[in-house]
């Protein structure tokens, strides 16, 4: 099992946020990465899109090639995996995928004291194009929902999308929060087009996907819905009953505090086998009224 360990600052004062972006692409081989393409991670405002596009994997047979982007409410994946001799590969199943995830710090007002669950609900549409025959898997995509503290995944969605076109749309566990308490809505997407050595009917699978936040509910400590609360968004998002919206506004009046040093942990150990470990560095700026925090790095672990 791989994790991501990321060196958080300490403190994060009010104003700008430490919202945070990840797009990552890779090739898989049984499960596993074999060849890590580029990946871009953002911790900043100043740049509210994290974004790559390249190729892992090319060889005189084989070729693994796609993009990833994130941005707040919007999750985008696409790649091909070609090889002409797929009866020929190390493994039993190989795949191009993409991974991204999003992360926003909110804070719900206008409720009673307690405790509630904001439950997200996404659309997911795409298609798949494939050479040869349609086989189980062929393409496939998850979603990975964070709990409050952003650091471990609390829900897998995955779905076997092996259909020219698909649009679904999932509503998802809920994230417990305290409110009137700023907490983290972090949401993680990937995708894997996918070929396999003992049925070699494919010799090219071209997958291409978008996932976006088209629902929000606010759930009491007794599973009622609540209809009169405000959200507000360190990046200046919109929250909604109809979803998340990326707006240009100020930032909302709100502080929230990170103790530190901290370390955030996030296991990508997940059956589907969609998640990706950043290696680029991130870094945090000086806004007025914040902080100078420095820069750390993202390094991975097995």
């Amino acid at each position: 099992m791989m994790l991501w360990v990321v060196a958080l600052p300490s403190p994060v004062s009010a104003g700008p946020a430490p919202v945070a972006y990840s797009a990552n692409i890779n090739y898989y081989l049984d499960g596993s990465v074999a060849a890590a393409g580029p990946s871009d991670y953002v911790e900043a405002l100043s740049r509210p899109l994290a974004s790559v596009t390249g190729c892992m994997l090319s060889t005189p047979t084989a070729r693994a090639c796609g993009s990833s982007s994130a941005t707040i409410g919007l999750l985008t994946t696409q790649s091909t995996m070609t090889d002409t001799a797929p009866g020929s590969m190390a493994g039993s199943a190989e795949s191009a995928n993409g991974y991204a995830t999003f992360r926003d710090i909110v804070v719900v007002r206008g409720l009673t004291p307690g405790s509630y669950q904001l439950v997200p609900r996404v659309t997911i549409e795409g298609t798949t194009d494939w050479s040869g025959v349609v086989l189980p898997f062929t393409a496939s995509v998850g979603v990975q929902l964070y709990g409050p503290d952003g650091k471990a995944v609390i829900q897998d969605t995955p779905l076997d999308t092996t259909q020219h076109s698909v649009a679904v749309t999932r509503t998802l566990g809920g994230i417990p929060f305290t409110a009137g308490v700023p907490f983290n809505v972090m949401i993680g997407f990937g995708h894997a087009a996918r070929l396999f050595r003992n049925l070699p009917a494919n010799t090219s699978v071209t997958a291409s996907y978008t996932m976006r936040v088209t629902g929000l509910a606010v759930l009491d400590a007794l599973g009622r819905v609540v209809t009169s609360y405000d959200i507000g968004a360190l990046s200046g998002a919109a929250y909604s009953a109809s979803g998340i919206e990326r707006v240009d506004v100020e930032s909302p009046d709100f502080e929230f505090t990170v103790s530190g040093p901290e370390q955030t942990m996030i296991p990508n150990g997940n059956p589907w086998g969609l998640t990706h470990t950043p290696d680029e560095g991130m870094s945090y700026r000086t806004f007025d009224g914040g902080c100078a925090c420095g820069s750390s790095a993202v390094s991975a672990r097995s």
